[in-house]
């Protein structure tokens, strides 16, 4: 008899997500605003966060834990970058939304940006969980 050996999860599966990645998404959302080139790091933050989404499969997540990690990424931060953070994320959920529903229109754009994401298009079901998560934290829930 051919026995497996009983591990689980595979030693190949990260079922952990990435909460490093998760904030060098996050940091993308910083250091910009109404200034020359923000489409492009608007574009940059998106799509930073709709791969972390995809990557790490949010909608499987804990959503308390996640939204925790957000507020403690955001607690770490100076009282500036806090505010810039939450006065560009507003406009980096929307953009993001807009590449979830048809990232074709903004192909150029991305493209201008360095094509920051890693795919070529993205479903809401991931992206949803984190916005949430994010939107949470933005707002002092949980």
């Amino acid at each position: 008899m051919n026995e497996r050996p009983n591990t689980w999860p595979p030693q190949s599966c990260s079922c952990r997500p990435d909460t490093t990645a998760l904030e060098q998404a996050l940091q993308k959302g910083l250091g910009w605003g109404a200034e020359a080139g923000s489409t492009l790091s608007l574009s940059r933050a998106a799509a930073a966060l709709l791969d972390w989404g995809e990557d790490n499969r949010a909608a499987r997540l804990d959503q308390t834990e996640l939204t925790r990690r957000v507020r403690r990424w955001l607690a770490g931060l100076t009282c500036c970058d806090e505010t810039d953070f939450r006065t560009n994320w507003p406009a980096i959920a929307a953009h993001a939304d807009d590449l979830v529903q048809d990232i074709t229109p903004y192909l150029g754009r991305l493209e201008d940006a360095g094509n920051p994401q890693k795919r070529s298009d993205y479903g809401p079901r991931h992206w949803e969980s984190l916005k949430r998560a994010i939107e949470q934290a933005v707002n002092g829930v949980i």
